[in-house]
């Protein structure tokens, strides 16, 4: 399998400061880090294209294995606890329950930042291409970043809700009492998540690429200091899953799994063409954070800005139209829905 290109990653964070004062200056900052991770990204899809092969399977994959049955606080959990701020966090599959335990726990924490003020940026290009006299379009790509920094009172914090896997995954619900304590908010989280999708060949629609990186700082009351990083990289020749635990990689599970929902809570959404889900193949962190990106960027709260450009880096094209926005929001997950494996994340 191809080996994935990771020293982007490091430019990108290279050329980012979340806290930069000036709703423009971020701005601009953001679409500079967007032009030197496209540029390094299309190096490797040039490599990709010239070496034509069939899609591997890693050593560690695994045939679909008994699916798991998840408790119902896991679809209904802001329901049940209407007076709490909520996080919810789940472990990579394969994982030793202390280490998952800690794991989902900052996981929770880091999601348990959202429902704070988030900042949401995305960059969208179209390009076009003029075929027999029409305009076409020959290639999509998107840029999504989301960042969070907040604080909480230690004292505040309540873990919720427990619950273990048959894949050695452990998901956590942990909850912040909404009152109007002076107690000193110690524990900080920051988040950085950076969504990028890219799809061409025309008609044909040649590739699908996609890279979900999720990157979380977390320092706690006792001055504990946490990093820890999630990475999948996707294509058509294969996958690669990358954990990270202040610095050191963990081994874990690749697919396939597979995850239901109590019948008596399963409903019909059928028609609810603007909420995405995902397969749930490659764990159930995996499914969760993917859907829970993929509607954030799509919502329609945002203001947009659309304009016509030139790009040096794709002089094939006629044409590029670039929508770009950004907002300030705060969230909850209002409920999660399991069917035929896959898991939507319906959010207010």
């Amino acid at each position: 399998m191809p080996k994935p290109v990771y020293f982007f990653i490091l430019l990108f964070f290279a050329s980012l400061n979340v806290h930069s004062q000036g709703e423009n200056t971020k701005t601009h900052r953001a679409e500079r880090a967007y032009e030197v991770f496209k540029e390094t990204f299309n190096k490797e899809l040039d490599g990709q294209e010239k070496n034509q092969e069939q899609p591997d399977t890693p050593s560690s994959y695994k045939s679909y294995t008994r699916a798991v049955n998840l408790p119902e606080w896991f679809f209904d959990f802001q329901d049940r606890y209407p007076d709490y701020r909520l996080g919810i966090g789940i472990s990579d599959p394969g994982l030793d329950s202390s280490f998952a335990s800690e794991q989902a726990y900052s996981r929770a924490m880091a999601l348990l930042s959202l429902t704070y003020e988030s900042d949401i940026k995305n960059i969208s290009d179209n390009y076009y291409f003029d075929q027999a006299g029409k305009r076409t379009l020959g290639k999509f790509n998107s840029f999504t970043l989301i960042t969070t920094d907040a604080k909480f009172p230690e004292e505040l914090t309540r873990v919720l809700e427990t619950f273990f896997t048959t894949n050695a995954e452990i998901i956590t619900l942990v909850g912040i009492e909404e009152s109007n304590s002076d107690l000193k908010p110690c524990h900080h989280v920051q988040i950085n998540m950076e969504f990028f999708q890219s799809e061409g060949g025309g008609q044909d629609r040649k590739y699908l690429l996609s890279r979900l990186f999720f990157k979380m700082n977390e320092k706690r009351c006792n001055r504990q200091q946490i990093e820890a990083t999630w990475l999948l990289d996707e294509n058509k020749n294969g996958l690669d899953i990358q954990s990270k635990w202040n610095n050191e990689q963990v081994d874990i599970d690749i697919g396939k799994f597979r995850y239901v929902m109590p019948d008596h809570l399963q409903k019909d959404t059928a028609g609810n063409c603007r909420i995405y889900d995902v397969e749930l193949k490659y764990g159930l962190w995996s499914g969760f954070i993917n859907t829970l990106v993929l509607n954030l960027e799509d919502m329609e709260v945002f203001n947009s800005q659309i304009q016509s450009l030139d790009d040096k880096y794709e002089r094939q094209y006629q044409d590029l139209t670039r929508v770009t926005f950004s907002q300030h929001i705060t969230l909850n997950i209002r409920e999660i829905e399991i069917s035929e494996n896959k898991i939507r994340v319906f959010l207010n």
